[in-house]
């Protein structure tokens, strides 16, 4: 037996009989030198299970001061076969029967290590494997430096499969181990998950200021990390695509295997999701089915970048698998920024929950949305059945916004009160009424104008539908309600005028200069829009009460209307349109009107069926037979005259000494032009014998004086018993009017019949404004009287 022997059978004397857990075994011993300065070994191999090491080269160098007489250990080369699964076994029993107090593990092992030499390593490659897992990767250790007698200094730098792995600078004290680490997270990562589970992948670069403290529990770390080029893979967590690609500044502790990043004050994270995290997410609003506009909003928008602001922590339970904390997220994105706030945040792989806020800012208008700016916050609980939203507080800003002949200025929406929001199977679920208040301002409607419009709305979920009913109020002149059914690609609505004034709604239309109405209005329009196809339809219809109002100085009162409209774009069809009157005053008093008729339009060109006219005059009744009547064309048609009253008729005329009784009918063809009104060759008959008197007027008498030879003619009007009383009259648009008078009868005191001729020439026109002048200033000396 040789002293190689020797020294290796006390060698493994002692490790048997003193480290029995260890199954350490020194399996071969080769002395290249030994004397009282130093001892060179040749070969030294050491074994333990399936775990081999081989040390070449390996000196120890003597000094009987030292602890163990050891000064320094160098070694040149060697090698280390790792049974990893073997050591998670011993590891296991002795973290089972060892001590619980890393604080107390920790001063024993400071004791150890500083009781040890300098120990110096040129070259160690190491080969890690895993028979349960079947892998393994090869690791080498070069230049490194254990410093243990001067302040207990450590260098260590390593490799795995040839590229750099881990470069670390650090120092023991009584109380911490603290130091600087370099290192390549991706493959450090991908190594530690190949024989571990690992919940949380991350790569990059990271250099590392670290402290470790040891705790009654565990270890604890805090350090100052810088990362770049990295990659953070959330999918073992979330169970979906979730990677993203991280630079900047955090901070990382570890205690009570909770794993803690921060973003320190006045340093950022920049984050940016990876490009299968990117089409995920793409896939997903695809699958949403929303409408294409929104679609392609979502879609352009996506944040390429965020930023993690200063005060964001993120907490990783590794028992739990539970990601905690609070985070900032600020994006800029194509036409604005965005900025997501977690106050407090809780995810796993069957739950997350989250307190959130986000304030968005368009700052480049969007075609037809303008600028915009949003402000939610609340809470969010997500399980892979269902998501609930909880929304708190809401507002929504819209500035400057254009669509075609619309304008707004400003409008804000905002939440009346807190709402809960469900995601469920790809459907959107309130369960309960959502209210919404909005104001907006400045608003330009085709040629109307608005100071100010306010709303209030209801939105709820009717089936697959949603529902919103809104109350409005435009300029606090105007009201009206709403309701509109959201389905799919259909939008179908309600716009409700109940008893408004007519003058509100006439002040914002374009009418004749001289004309006013006035009166209580109630309307319903009853739309469908196809989103779609961008087709609308719509249904009107409503009627008027209580109308009056005049035009010029023709004075109307008890209007009362009806009206029932179809619009399939481009066209407009009333296929109901009436009026009645109860009076118009016109110089001449018409009462009980009725007009109906049909009413179309379409491009700017319009035409009006009038099916029928009817109204009572002088004591009978006027009617028009139906005409159709065209946008910028002449249009003809016969007015009839029934029963028309001669008494009242000549009572018309204001002229003393002239009584006639009966009845005309007749009928009195027209056109109309952009001259104006005109009768051709109308007729008017007797209906029935009458009586004229025409006894003691000033202008007959003059006429007689003037005009001798018409004195017997003009005395056989005195007391006229007709059998035939008629006329042709004729009226030029200006007013002009020429009536041919004949009348056949018997005078008692005359024997012989008499037939009378008589041209009448007058301007209808003036002499009904006349008469209408007469009227209001009668009416004017009868109130100043009153009063």
């Amino acid at each position: 037996m040789n002293f190689d022997q020797v020294v290796r059978l006390s060698a493994n004397f002692y490790l048997k009989h003193y480290h029995r857990e260890l199954k350490l075994v020194v399996n071969a011993l080769e002395i290249e030198e030994f004397n009282p300065d130093v001892i060179k070994f040749s070969d030294l191999i050491l074994t333990q299970e399936n775990s081999r090491l081989n040390l070449s080269g390996f000196q120890l160098h003597l000094a009987p001061e030292k602890p163990y007489w050891l000064s320094r250990l160098i070694l040149d080369k060697g090698q280390l076969l790792l049974d990893l699964d073997s050591l998670s076994q011993l590891l296991a029993v002795k973290e089972k029967s060892g001590h619980g107090d890393s604080a107390a593990l920790y001063r024993e092992l400071l004791s150890a290590l500083s009781a040890l030499p300098d120990i110096k390593i040129k070259e160690l490659s190491a080969e890690l494997f895993s028979p349960r897992k079947k892998v393994r990767d090869k690791l080498l250790l070069v230049d490194s430096h254990l410093d243990l007698m001067a302040n207990t200094r450590v260098s260590i730098n390593l490799t795995a499969n040839r590229q750099d792995l881990v470069s670390l600078q650090a120092g023991f004290d009584a109380k911490a181990i603290a130091g600087e680490l370099t290192a390549d997270l991706g493959k450090l990562n991908s190594l530690t998950a190949r024989y571990f589970e690992q919940p949380l992948m991350i790569t990059g670069k990271l250099n590392s200021d670290f402290t470790l403290i040891p705790a009654a529990a565990s270890w604890s770390l805090a350090a100052s990390n810088q990362v770049s080029n990295s990659r953070l893979d959330l999918s073992g967590i979330t169970g979906e695509a979730a990677s993203f690609l991280v630079d900047g500044d955090f901070t990382l502790n570890y205690r009570d295997n909770v794993l803690k990043a921060a973003t320190g004050q006045g340093s950022e994270l920049i984050i940016k999701p990876a490009a299968e995290t990117v089409k995920s997410l793409k896939g997903k609003l695809k699958q949403k089915k929303l409408k294409q506009d929104i679609n392609r909003y979502l879609l352009e928008n996506i944040p390429y970048q965020v930023i993690v602001a200063a005060g964001s922590t993120v907490n990783l339970d590794i028992n739990k698998t539970l990601l905690s904390g609070k985070l900032q997220l600020d994006s800029q994105l194509k036409n604005g920024e965005i900025s997501i706030k977690l106050p407090k945040f809780t995810i796993t792989g069957q739950a997350q929950t989250a307190h959130w806020q986000l304030d968005y800012q368009q700052q480049q208008p969007i075609e037809q949305l303008g600028k915009a700016l949003l402000s939610l916050q609340g809470e969010m609980l997500y399980s892979p059945l269902e998501t609930t939203l909880a929304v708190k507080a809401g507002e929504l800003l819209l500035k400057e916004v254009k669509h075609q002949e619309q304008r707004m200025q400003q409008g804000v929406f905002e939440l009346a009160k807190p709402t809960l929001i469900q995601f469920r199977d790809d459907q959107v679920r309130l369960s309960e009424t959502l209210l919404l208040t909005s104001v907006f301002e400045r608003v330009q409607i085709e040629q109307q104008s608005f100071e100010q419009i306010r709303g209030e709305h209801n939105v709820q979920q009717i089936a697959a539908a949603l529902g919103i009913d809104s109350t409005w109020q435009l300029d606090d002149a105007l009201s009206l309600t709403s309701e509109h059914l959201f389905d799919k690609n259909v939008v179908k609505g309600k716009l409700m005028f109940d008893n408004t004034p007519l003058s509100e709604l006439l002040a914002r239309a374009e009418l004749p200069e001289l004309l006013s109405l006035d009166g209580q209005m109630d309307n319903e329009i009853h739309y469908e829009f196809d989103l779609a196809a961008q087709a609308l339809s719509a249904r009107v219809s409503g009627q008027l009460l209580n109308g009056f109002g005049s035009y010029d100085d023709i004075v109307f009162d008890d209007i009362k209307g009806r009206w029932s409209c179809f619009w399939q774009e481009p066209q407009l069809s009333c296929e109901q349109l009436s009026f009645s009157g109860g009076e118009v005053d016109a110089g001449i008093d018409i009462t009980e009107v009725i007009s109906k008729g049909k009413f179309f339009w379409q491009q700017d060109n319009w035409s009006y069926q009038l099916g029928q006219f009817s109204a009572g005059l002088l004591g009978g009744a006027v009617s028009l037979a139906p005409v159709d009547i065209f946008s910028d064309q002449a249009f003809s048609g016969t007015l009839t005259l029934t029963h028309i009253s001669l008494a009242e008729l000549v009572a018309l005329q204001q002229q003393p000494g002239i009584d006639v009784t009966g009845f005309l009918d007749g009928e009195l063809p027209f056109s109309y032009d952009s001259n104006g009104l005109s009768i051709k060759r109308g007729i008017l008959v007797n209906q029935g014998e009458g009586i004229i008197k025409v006894d003691g007027n000033p202008a007959v008498e003059q006429l007689k004086q003037s005009q001798p030879g018409l004195k017997f003619a003009l005395d056989a009007l005195k007391k006229l018993h007709y059998q035939h009383l008629g006329s042709e009259v004729t009226m030029s648009p200006d007013g002009a009017t020429e009536i041919k008078m004949s009348m056949q009868g018997r005078n008692p005191d005359i024997a012989r019949p008499i037939h009378f001729n008589y041209l009448h020439q007058e301007n209808l026109l003036q002499l009904l404004r006349s008469l209408r002048i007469d009227s209001q200033l009668s009416e004017d000396i009868e109130q100043a009287i009153s009063k």
